[in-house]
């Protein structure tokens, strides 16, 4: 190892100048002369190997190179990494470059060096990636040499590669065993720069440190697990690790740092009502297993009863073995204090949260339930039972008012003034009248503030029950019941096996009865009788219960209450109690809405039925309605037009009445012409248009009544299935104001339309020419003016006027034309708002039928999305059952294991 030293050092020349103090060079250059004056010789190389190095360290670079190039022993690799190295002072960085890659020996000091020279080569030249790769090919060909792996630490976390890093200290921590390498791997695990790396990658690690040092590994192991929590690795690292720790061997050894860490876990799995059962059980029986085998014997209450709520509740995975460890360890544990209401309300709150999330209210008055048992000062008696009168007298007793409430269900508390109110399903408050018994008898429960010292000084609330469902709805709120029974009625015996059930369930509340002797039917010695059997009664079932008489029963009763101040381990199981009935609503609530969407799908089904008919049915009233209309309308106008072609005709032909002989014959038809048109007007407004302006009037009246039937039948559509939807959701509204249209259009047209004025006789055609020209010749000789008259008249008599009538015809009626071609179209705007909302209607429950049936489809295909969380609620519940028996809370065996 000396001599590789020397060489890495080029000290090398030191053996050879054998520390004289002559110039190295000197002696080298008389010892070379001298060895080749030697017969043999065989030092040469030697020698100039040393040469090599004196000339490097004097920087006569170029002569050690040449030096070395001459080098033929077992120095050659040595010499051409000095060669290397003379390059790379000289700065040729290239063929440095060249000369070290071209270096191979077996020789693994020499390769380190090699290597370590390209590395700062290639730092110089800002080559990070080949740097890397070099740097990593010395770590792993010699991890001891020299500083090299601190050096490879230093270059990555200066370049940020921590992939490489990490791998460095993971390497080296197993190799080594060093506290430093495993310090840095838990430095990278809490900056966070390992939770992207699979978990498997670290198993090596862990296994060695487990055996290296406890403590660290206790520490790497929790800081490996919260930087995975919740991450994409969480899961793989659950499994991962609890496989790892399954194959280890715990004796006496005891990591409560770890085991807190398993607490947290188990119960971030199974609080949130985030994952389904069989996508954790297999995980969550290796974690109970492990978190039992780690945690000190004295110490385990917590993961004993885990695995016995685990076990109990969902009967998977977990061994025998380890659940009769689990219970050994909750049957022998000493008695601890528990947290008070911290855990009981954070299960609750959990089920809260997670109805929420799911748009579900549990209902009941759950919360206002839970929030009434949490008040540790204030005392909670019930007072039940079936003879109502006794019930009242007892109030009236302790209120001090007559106004009692017999047939509900009342929360008596203390308040400065009268007032009732209403607790909603929501556990709010809700201010109610006077009068609120009359208006609303179907409500459930109802507090009355009483300004009644009683209540006050005792810091009491009393809750009367109106009925036995009543009593069982509320008992969880109530420290003690005081049970109501009439002497008279023998019949109790249904109510006491039901107060049996209360107690099995519910051993921490007190039972005491009040017998009541009012008007009673028996003798005294009848009264003794079957009191005296009633106590026995009451006592075989109830040994701890007391039987009082009406005066003095609640003030006995409280003073039973005074002697328990210290009442959270009870009410703590009431707050369990209650949330347990919170899950049996929920899963009830299930049901119900499969049962609703069923119900919301059939009802959609039959509303899209009768809406698809009634549009069809309307559809069919509208045809009718429209033909109605346009054929009346077209027989009216048939009528106009078949009128003008026979009386415009007739009208200009009477014209001939305007010749005769002393017409002026040469402007005769200008003359005729004028008074044509004059008589067509005359004809057209006094005659024509007062005749079918009535006639268009009637067939409004017409169109009138055909609205108003078709409104009717809209009108008994509406109510119909508004009465199916329960709401005024329809309003079905024909369009009057095309009626209101109608009629202005019509009065427009009967006095608004203006024929223009016709070329009658002014037209060029063969006979009005030969008649014009024949006035102007015979016009002249007034012998001939009775021949040209004749001639007129026959002209004007005996012409058809077929083009005139046609194009008067034509003016006239063009408008009243497009008045019945628009007819349909108006018709079907009076009904477009009903078949708009029928048509949106449909398509509504088209749509709510679709919704409902994907959520039914998902409610159905996945139960387990609904069911798996309210029964991993359960297994909290049950767990914190399990500590609180185990804490000395006097919870039966009997109500925990239920």
């Amino acid at each position: 190892m000396k001599k590789e030293n020397e060489l890495i050092k080029k000290h090398y020349y030191k053996q050879l100048i054998m520390n004289k103090e002559t110039n190295p060079i000197s002696i080298l250059a008389e010892a070379m002369l001298d060895e080749t004056q030697k017969e043999e010789g065989g030092n040469e190389c030697f020698i100039r190997f040393a040469q090599g190095e004196v000339y490097y360290h004097h920087k006569d670079y170029e002569s050690a190179i040449f030096k070395w190039e001459k080098v033929e022993n077992e120095f050659v690799p040595w010499a051409k990494k000095n060669i290397a190295d003379s390059y790379y002072e000289l700065g040729y960085l290239v063929k440095a470059e060249e000369e070290y890659l071209a270096i191979h020996t077996d020789n693994v000091t020499l390769a380190s060096e090699v290597q370590l020279q390209l590395f700062s080569l290639y730092m110089e030249q800002s080559q990070l990636e080949q740097a890397a790769e070099v740097i990593k090919q010395v770590v792993a060909l010699n991890p001891d040499y020299l500083t090299v792996t601190e050096i490879a630490r230093t270059f990555f976390e200066e370049h940020r590669d921590w992939d490489s890093a990490i791998e460095l200290a993971i390497q080296e921590a197993i190799r080594t065993e060093s506290m430093d390498w495993f310090n840095i791997v838990s430095d990278y695990i809490d900056k966070g720069l390992t939770k992207a790396i699979e978990p498997n990658y670290f198993t090596k690690l862990l296994q060695t440190l487990f055996l290296v040092d406890i403590e660290k590994f206790e520490k790497i192991s929790v800081a490996f697990w919260k930087s995975y929590q919740h991450g994409e690795y969480y899961f793989s690292w659950l499994t991962e690790f609890n496989q790892l720790l399954s194959e280890m061997s715990f004796q006496d050894i005891s990591l409560q740092e770890l085991s807190k860490v398993y607490e947290e876990t188990y119960s971030d799995l199974i609080s949130e009502g985030t994952y389904l059962i069989e996508d954790i059980s297999s995980i969550v029986s290796t974690i109970l297993t492990n978190w039992l085998k780690i945690t000190k014997k004295s110490q385990a209450l917590l993961p004993a009863t885990a695995v016995l709520s685990w076990n109990q509740i969902i009967s998977e995975g977990i061994e025998g073995s380890v659940v009769k460890e689990a219970e050994a360890i909750w049957a022998h544990a000493s008695k601890t204090p528990t947290d008070g209401f911290l855990p009981s309300i954070d299960v609750f709150n959990s089920i809260v949260k997670w109805a929420n999330e799911h748009g579900i209210q549990i209902g009941e008055r759950v919360p206002w339930m839970v929030e009434h048992v949490m008040d540790l000062e204030m005392n909670h008696v019930m007072i039940a039972g079936e003879h109502t009168e006794g019930k009242s007298q007892l109030l009236r007793n302790v209120l001090g008012q007559e106004d009692i409430n017999e047939a509900k269900t009342i929360l008596y508390r203390y308040g400065s003034d009268s007032m009732y109110s209403e607790i909603l399903e929501s556990g709010d408050w809700l201010p109610l009248d006077d009068d609120w018994i009359e208006q609303s008898l179907s409500r459930k429960l109802v507090a009355h503030s009483v300004p009644s010292s009683f209540l006050k000084n005792n810091n009491l609330e009393i809750l009367t029950t109106k009925s036995i469902d009543e009593m069982e709805t509320y008992v969880n709120i109530a420290d003690r019941i005081l049970y109501v029974i009439d002497i008279n009625t023998l019949s109790f015996e249904s109510d006491l096996l039901l107060l049996e059930k209360i107690q099995r369930n519910d051993p921490t509340i007190a039972i005491d009865f009040i017998v009541t002797k009012m008007n009673t039917i028996y003798t005294e010695q009848e009264v003794e009788r079957i009191v005296t059997q009633l106590e026995e009664r009451i006592k075989d079932s109830f040994p701890l219960s007391q039987m009082f008489d009406l005066k003095d029963g609640l003030h006995v009763c409280l003073k039973q209450l005074s002697k328990n101040k210290e009442r959270t381990g009870e009410r703590n199981q009431k707050i369990l109690k209650i949330s347990k009935r919170a899950i049996e609503l929920l899963l009830e609530k299930r049901v119900k809405r499969e049962k609703q969407l069923l119900e919301e799908i059939t009802w959609n089904e039959e509303a899209i039925l009768k809406l698809t008919g009634a549009n069809n049915q309307l559809s069919d009233i509208e045809k009718e309605k429209i033909q109605h209309i346009k054929e009346s309308y077209e027989v009216i106008m048939k009528e106009m037009k078949d009128e003008l072609k026979v009386r415009i005709p007739k009208t200009l032909q009477a014209c001939s009445r305007f010749v005769n002989e002393s017409s002026n014959f040469k402007q005769i038809h200008i003359e005729l012409n004028r008074k044509m048109n004059e008589e067509i007007q005359q004809y057209l407004q006094q005659t024509f248009v007062p005749k079918f302006a009535n006639s268009l009037q009637q067939w409004l009246e017409i169109g009138n009544v055909e609205f108003i039937q078709s409104q009717a039948y809209l009108k008994d559509m509406t109510d119909g299935f508004n009465r199916l939807y329960q709401n005024d959701h329809f309003k079905f509204q024909g369009d009057f104001r095309i009626l209101d249209d109608w009629y202005r259009d019509i009065d427009r047209m009967n006095y608004g339309v203006h024929v223009e004025n016709m070329n009658i006789l002014l037209r060029v055609t063969p006979s009005q020419l030969l008649l014009k020209s024949s006035g102007k010749l015979f016009g002249v000789l007034p012998s001939n003016k009775s021949m040209v008259e004749k001639m007129y008249k026959k002209f004007i008599e005996n012409e058809d006027y077929k083009q005139v009538t046609d194009s008067i015809i034509s003016q006239y009626m063009l408008q009243f034309d497009l008045f019945g071609k628009a007819l349909e179209r108006d018709m079907k705007m009076f009904f477009s708002s009903p078949f708009r909302q029928l048509n949106e209607a449909i398509i509504e429950a088209e749509s709510a039928i679709n919704h409902y049936t994907e959520e039914l489809n998902i409610l159905r295909a996945n139960p387990k999305k609904y069911n798996d969380p309210l029964t991993l609620f359960k297994t909290r519940i049950y767990q914190l059952e399990l500590v609180a028996q185990a804490s000395g809370n006097n919870w039966s065996e009997s109500y925990v294991t239920q």
